[in-house]
């Protein structure tokens, strides 16, 4: 995930709800991904 400065560990952490990501982690995500960040945050 070097491409939006998280590590893969860190990445795995925020997908287990170890650890809750940055607001800029959240839009490098958004970005990169073209994930709609309602849905990223489990927005309904």
């Amino acid at each position: 995930m070097e491409t939006i400065g998280i590590s893969q560990g860190r990445l795995g952490e925020i997908e287990q709800d170890k650890t809750k990501p940055a607001a800029d982690t959240l839009i490098q995500l958004r970005k990169q991904f073209n994930i709609d960040l309602n849905w990223l945050l489990h927005i309904k």
